[in-house]
């Protein structure tokens, strides 16, 4: 495909009236930010669209602690199990930072900071 493109880039700055030239190193994610590729966003929920988010973390850009902001606030108890069994399963960290602290469930585990950067593990 990069020999294809090549040529096609050559007969291009050949047939040209212009003065062209071009980079034969030119990045693969520039070609992909050309066609504006992007992930498809027909999900049924938005525990999926963040399940298939978490999922491109892993496996595009090896990442294995995700850091997110008051994920209780967006999803309900069965969304947030089926996320913390996807991030189990995938052996992946989720790190959910709250301002408040809310009703535990399975598989939660509570650090508080104080003011005074006291630190409380509450495990449940």
């Amino acid at each position: 495909m990069n020999q294809q493109i090549l040529c096609f880039m050559d007969k291009i700055v050949n047939t040209s009236a212009y003065n062209l030239t071009f980079d034969i190193d030119f990045p693969a994610a520039g070609l992909i930010k050309y066609c504006n590729v992007h992930v498809d966003s027909c999900y049924h929920s938005l525990a999926e669209k963040f399940i298939d988010y978490l999922r491109a973390m892993k496996t595009i850009c090896n990442t294995d602690i995700v850091f997110v902001l008051n994920l209780k606030q967006y999803f309900g108890i069965e969304d947030l199990r089926e996320i913390y069994k996807h991030c189990f399963y995938t052996k992946t960290c989720l790190v959910n930072l709250e301002g408040i602290k809310t009703n535990p469930i399975e598989g939660d585990r509570y650090i508080i900071v104080d003011k005074d950067l006291c630190v409380l593990d509450l495990s449940y």
